[in-house]
């Protein structure tokens, strides 16, 4: 449980230009003395215009419940590998891309395995998790990514 009961919330949206992208390179940081947990939520939405964004630092169990969002350009998400929880992509005319590394070291350094679960529902959505073994993925935090006419890419 986190020492701090409100979310730290980041938003970008752009409207209507493709020189308009959202590219962003986040790392979510916790303020705890063992600077673990936190709950972060992170939403960027655009439309005609493409959306990236690479968490290049988390801390272990923390929520994450990040939303990717655009329209006629692809959505990309990079998570960082301490992220534990479920995830949902959708788009029309491509099929979702859910990419993971298998080289990943167990964030905690522990020697857990990472355990990733991907269904496809149709030919445009795909679920799954993502968490270490023993870990969190129903508890923990939720990535959505979306768009239409474009592809969504989730890299794990």
């Amino acid at each position: 449980m986190s020492l701090f009961p409100h979310p730290r919330f980041l938003r970008s949206s752009t409207n209507g230009s493709p020189r308009r992208a959202i590219d962003g390179t986040i790392g979510l940081y916790s303020e705890s003395d063992d600077f673990e947990g936190g709950r972060f939520v992170v939403v960027a939405d655009t439309t005609n215009a493409p959306a990236e964004l690479a968490f290049v630092d988390a801390p272990l169990n923390a929520r994450l419940h990040a939303t990717a969002r655009s329209s006629n350009k692809p959505v990309t998400v990079s998570a960082h590998t301490a992220f534990e929880g479920r995830f949902a992509l959708r788009t029309s005319n491509a099929a979702p891309a859910v990419s993971v590394n298998r080289d990943a070291e167990d964030p905690a350094g522990r020697g857990r395995e990472r355990q990733v679960d991907v269904n496809a529902v149709g030919k445009s959505t795909v679920h799954g998790s993502v968490e270490w073994e023993q870990g969190n993925a129903k508890g923990g935090g939720v990535l959505e990514l979306v768009t239409s006419n474009a592809p969504v890419q989730l890299k794990l």
